[in-house]
């Protein structure tokens, strides 16, 4: 069974220019339990939604790690996948792991990219890199000892991942 123990919710706003300070970092966690987030955000309009939530018994840490350059990253207000990230089900800017044992990184390099990860399940690994502008990827795995991975270049990318593991 999966319970938040309590509930931490940070609006922060980030930008490298003061007067354009609109990016949108949202963390839902438990202080107190086995999570760990890593963030570096440049540029501004950038959005992030984090939710980890762990079993009462876990015993192995969930990480989130995320760096972005650019702006209107993520999921920024008002944005919507289309095609292959779209049939996935995923709003845009949202990182979930719900278990232990999870990992999702990502590096993102350019301006209006849109991503979404969910991790439902133990020991899941979701890495992926976009580089560009305008690329799209939403990766969902459940189970337990899942991988995926993922790399975009270019412009107009757009990837949908969806495994289902015993």
């Amino acid at each position: 069974m999966y319970r938040m123990r309590a509930c931490l919710a940070v609006a922060v706003l980030l930008a490298t220019f003061p007067a354009a300070a609109d990016n949108s970092l949202v963390i839902l966690t438990d202080p107190n339990s086995l999570n760990a987030t890593e963030l570096t955000i440049a540029g501004s309009g950038n959005g992030l939604s984090i939710l980890q939530e762990v079993p009462l018994s876990a015993a192995v840490t969930n990480k989130v790690r995320v760096s972005l350059t650019g702006d209107r990253n993520g999921g920024p207000v008002g944005s919507t996948f289309t095609s292959a990230a779209l049939s996935s089900g995923l709003m845009p800017g949202t990182l979930t792991q719900r278990g232990q044992g999870n990992m999702m990184s990502l590096d993102v390099i350019g301006s209006s990219n849109l991503f979404a990860m969910l991790q439902q399940g133990d020991g899941n690994t979701i890495v992926g890199s976009i580089s560009g502008i305008g690329n799209q990827a939403a990766v969902q795995q459940f189970g337990g000892n899942n991988f995926a991975s993922f790399s975009q270049t270019g412009m107009g990318n757009n990837v949908s991942i969806t495994q289902r593991s015993r």
